[in-house]
């Protein structure tokens, strides 16, 4: 019993002790920071702070200190407010879903992430949020009996990028001008592909695409 004792002394003595937020300085009871892999402590308010910024900003996430990962799991179970929480768990599951699969409602006042293009048996994507229609395969408001259509600056600027051979990405469709550099092609949604065929480097066989550097 005695031993028992001591240890729940040992407990409450540690529960009341403070540490200093490595944040905003403030010092604050053990129980009420998260402590990070790296050992710095952050204050719910602090944490906040950081997580927003992930939310809004990808090049963010996941929320690291000195460049160490601090597991989402220990966020969730810190943070105080539950509209962030529900963000946060949002967005993990947008930013695990690669780029060129991500599809968002095109309403304008809306662009919920609806999930990945590939996961919905239909054409037709009703949004949870606003409720109207998107089209899986363009990713533009539904458009029953019709074929998918590009917007008129769309189409212009693809026919300008083939009078001035740039290259569109086999993945998102993007416009892409080499500036400099070799053929191999990394768009920003993650996929590589050749400048000169505009295949991706694992479908390319010109055999050359590799190795012809621009002139």
């Amino acid at each position: 019993m005695c031993c028992s004792g001591q240890l729940t002394n040992t407990r409450i003595r540690n529960l009341h002790r403070t540490v200093e937020c490595i944040s905003c300085f403030d010092e604050v009871t053990l129980n009420k920071v998260l402590r990070a892999p790296c050992k710095h402590n952050y204050c719910s308010s602090c944490l906040a702070v950081l997580v927003n910024q992930s939310i809004k900003d990808e090049s963010c996430f996941p929320v690291r200190c000195c460049k160490k990962r601090v597991p989402t799991t220990r966020i969730l179970k810190h943070l105080e407010d539950q509209d962030i929480k529900r963000n946060l768990s949002a967005k993990m599951r947008e930013y695990a879903t690669l780029q060129s699969q991500r599809l968002y409602c095109p309403t304008k006042s809306c662009t919920t992430f609806l999930g990945a293009a590939s996961s919905f048996r239909f054409q037709s994507v009703r949004c949870p949020a606003c409720h109207k229609a998107t089209c899986k395969w363009c990713r533009r408001p539904m458009h029953k009996g019709s074929p998918c259509a590009e917007d008129e600056a769309t189409q212009e600027l693809r026919r300008t990028a083939k009078l001035e051979g740039w290259q569109t990405c086999p993945g998102c469709k993007a416009v892409v001008q080499r500036l400099s550099g070799c053929n191999s092609i990394v768009c920003r949604c993650g996929v590589d592909f050749c400048y000169l065929c505009g295949m991706k480097m694992s479908n390319c066989r010109h055999g050359q695409c590799l190795r012809v550097n621009a002139r």
